[in-house]
């Protein structure tokens, strides 16, 4: 690696330390607006001004699914109360703070295609991410692929793509892999290229129209 190099790779891992040090940051400040399961107009406007001065962070998911909805919420300058709840609702999912304390898991819903598509299976390419909670993701692959389907390790923009997001994450989802292949697939579609994001729920029901896959899937499973 030559001194030009070097210098911009130690650069750039300065550049992702800092970033990830503004995403706890972000994380710690939503963490403290839910502790009262509540947030006002001050603290939304808070906030908001702080993704405003943090545009690196505001534009990575799921950051950038916040700045969008509470630019959304100000546009008549006041948030009303069911805006509150929804904001509420999005800080819950982005921390991992549950509302009901009953796991360190939590299900996550940001990024998903809405309207959820209709799901082929036969000859279409499937990308799984995160931790399912029905079956270990490679039982899924096998479930996948009886009923047709091939699989990647990676979201490609080359091939029309589904990627299915398993039920289950830890706080810490966001900064790890499992984000940043969300993050990828939602740059991807962004862009126009053919990806939809799925939650593993909504891809067990279509799967559930299949005749004779999802029916026998527990002892498919088990014949591994």
């Amino acid at each position: 690696m030559s001194r030009e190099e070097n210098r911009a790779f130690i650069t750039l891992a300065r550049y992702s330390d800092m970033q990830a040090r503004d995403c706890q940051q972000l994380i710690g400040i939503c963490q403290g607006l839910i502790a009262d399961n509540d947030v006002n107009q001050k603290e939304a406007e808070f906030l908001l001004h702080w993704l405003k001065n943090n545009p690196e962070i505001a534009a990575t998911y799921p950051a950038n699914i916040l700045t969008e909805r509470l630019v959304e919420f100000f546009e008549d300058g006041i948030i009303d109360d069911e805006e509150s709840k929804d904001l509420l609702e999005i800080l819950h999912r982005m921390t991992g703070e549950g509302k009901i304390n009953c796991d360190e898991k939590r299900s996550i819903s940001l990024g998903f295609d809405d309207p959820a598509p209709s799901v082929c299976f036969i000859g279409e390419y499937f990308c799984l991410t995160g931790e399912f909670r029905e079956f270990k993701r490679r039982d899924v692959e096998r479930i996948l692929t009886q009923a047709g389907a091939f699989i990647k390790n990676n979201v490609l923009k080359t091939l029309p793509m589904y990627l299915v997001v398993g039920e289950l994450c830890t706080a810490e989802w966001k900064f790890s892999n499992y984000g940043r292949k969300i993050e990828k697939a939602m740059a991807y579609r962004d862009e126009g290229y053919p990806i939809k994001i799925i939650p593993e729920k909504h891809m067990w029901s279509e799967l559930d129209k299949i005749a004779g896959v999802v029916l026998d899937k527990a002892s498919e499973v088990g014949k591994g």
